[in-house]
């Protein structure tokens, strides 16, 4: 049973930590465990559960993705209501997905399913509702992905999501049914390893990375795992960017289809290219807003994983990268994206960064700039003595760092278990939780900022379709996101940089790294990188 978010950690640690709430998954594959193993069974055989437990990091639970982006206006004020309008719509949510159970080709979902927006991508000829376009965004690097994939490419993948959304769905409490859904043409890898004659079982949450990472390795260094290196992007500050480069994309492209048709809209399966690349990138984007609204995304990931470099340094041979130094607060400043939390550029959308900005983004933004000057610049490095591409390789093998990436997670975890108490920009104070706890929410008012901001999005996007204009401006919807903390003793509410400076780099030095650096040293000593063996992402033609 979860535990409801409180807030509770609204206070600074008095000293070093009780043991903190651990998920089950991480217990499954506990330090003492894996040490014992190794020296049972060797190296080898213990890497592989290593690299399971390394990769299970900062993945939202993506039925809940799903349910805000397919959650129809009329249907908010029951869902914000209480738990029997929650259980309605998780309910909806897995019988739209078990559509799909025995076929991922099946055709006019929309027939049985008319609330939802339906999207067959044309790539693929799959049907996608809006929400599992949301839920993608976790796995797959960008729209145009999404967008462009093939049948044989894409369908596992969704099929895959599918089936572990319906998972996490059964597995509600107060969802009544419990039959298990397998759904066909799945990517699957065996959720064990094999030590000797023993299996070894693997977490449920890291034999999915494993599945997706595999099912997406032809995509290189935009693989899954590749991905989940880059993913800052899934963090405030650098969230709110990048749900508002791809929300502009997506009124760009709602632009010009009213332009082009003066606002008719295809019929389902038949829609004008335009006005597909609006909604897809809509859906896309609005996972990032979601992302922004819970507690352990509030968290800065560049700047957790520079404290631990920082914080480790103590540690012998901790750890063996050129980046110890070179990646820390003290000599590269600019690649937390500080500049961000006076809120995002609103005018600029995804494609105008790509070709032509400048500014510091996030690694995955960063990445999808068309020449080697402006990743540089995406970066926010400085280039050093060495020159830009050694800058550039430090960063990427930064980034690919597993051990220096759990330290984000643990943060991650941290507050995603006990919950935030936050104040929005239009004023609301509400508590937000984590994931896995969206429907656990007490809080009437957390969850109406998060959906209605949803809705809004949605809203611009189909009035910008249909009439050319709207009413709902980037302001507006922004307004709703949490942009500072409630602290205990502390009269105001603590802009979020400085939540991040005090009372989050506090909590981390004195209770999340002393409590997981076990769990380091092992991991580092096992599986080092995210994404083995690829070496740094090149900075000019990747």
């Amino acid at each position: 049973m979860r535990t409801r978010p409180t807030g509770a950690e609204h206070r600074l640690p008095p000293g070093p930590p009780t043991a903190r709430a651990t998920s089950a998954d991480t217990r499954k594959l506990a330090p003492a465990a894996m040490i014992a193993l190794q020296r049972a069974a060797g190296n080898r055989a213990v890497a592989g559960a290593v690299r399971q437990r390394a990769v299970t990091v900062q993945r939202h639970n993506s039925y809940e993705h799903a349910l805000m982006a397919d959650t129809p206006r009329k249907d908010i004020e029951s869902v914000v209501s209480g738990l029997p309008g929650r259980a309605h719509a998780a309910e909806e949510e897995r019988l739209r997905l078990q559509f799909f159970a025995t076929d991922p080709a099946r055709e006019k979902p929309q027939l049985q399913f008319p609330d939802v927006h339906w999207i067959k991508l044309d790539g693929s000829g799959l049907w996608v509702s809006a929400g599992e376009i949301t839920a993608l965004a976790d796995i797959l690097p960008n729209p145009a992905v999404i967008m462009s994939s093939s049948k044989k490419f894409l369908a596992p993948v969704l099929q895959k999501l599918r089936q572990d959304m319906v998972d996490a769905i059964t597995g509600l409490t107060y969802v009544g049914d419990t039959k298990v859904t397998s759904f066909a043409g799945a990517a699957g890898l065996p959720a064990y390893v094999k030590v000797g004659k023993k299996v070894v079982d693997i977490p449920d949450s890291a034999a999915q990375i494993a599945t997706f990472d595999e099912a997406t390795a032809t995509l290189g260094p935009d693989r899954h795992r590749g991905v989940l290196a880059r993913n800052a992007c899934h963090f405030a500050p650098f969230s709110w960017q990048r749900w508002a480069n791809y929300h502009n994309e997506a009124r760009r492209e709602a632009t010009a289809h009213h332009a082009k048709t003066g606002g008719k809209l295809g019929a389902p399966g038949k829609l004008e290219h335009h006005e597909q690349l609006a909604r897809v990138n809509n859906y896309y984007a609005n996972h990032f807003l979601q992302d922004s609204f819970a507690a352990g995304h509030l968290i800065n990931k560049t700047l957790v994983m520079q404290w631990f470099l920082e914080y480790a340094s103590k540690w012998a041979g901790m750890p063996k990268l050129n980046a110890a130094k070179a990646m820390t607060t003290k000599a590269q400043p600019g690649i937390a994206g500080r500049h961000l939390y006076g809120g995002p550029d609103t005018r600029t959308s995804a494609s105008q960064d790509s070709n032509s900005g400048t500014i510091a983004a996030d690694p995955q933004t960063t990445r999808e700039r068309t020449d080697g000057g402006r990743k540089l610049s995406g970066s926010g490095l400085n280039a050093g003595a060495h020159g830009r591409a050694f800058a550039y390789a430090q960063y990427n093998a930064f980034l690919n760092s597993s051990y220096i990436s759990l330290a984000a997670n643990a943060a991650h975890d941290h507050f995603n278990d006990i919950g935030l108490t936050v104040v929005n920009g239009r004023g609301d104070r509400y508590t937000i939780g984590g994931d896995g706890t969206l429907l656990d929410l007490n809080d009437a008012a957390a969850m109406t900022n998060v959906l209605e901001a949803n809705v809004n999005a949605d809203q611009a996007i189909e009035e910008l379709l249909t009439v050319g204009k709207t009413s709902v401006d980037l302001d507006s919807i922004f307004a709703r996101f949490p942009r500072a903390v409630v602290v205990k003793g502390v009269s105001a509410p603590v802009p979020l940089e400085s939540w991040n400076d005090g009372v989050l780099r506090e909590i981390c030095f004195k209770t999340i790294f002393p409590k997981e650096m076990e769990s380091f040293l092992v991991l580092r000593a096992q599986f080092p990188e995210l994404v083995e063996g690829t070496g740094p992402v090149p900075l000019s033609s990747d």
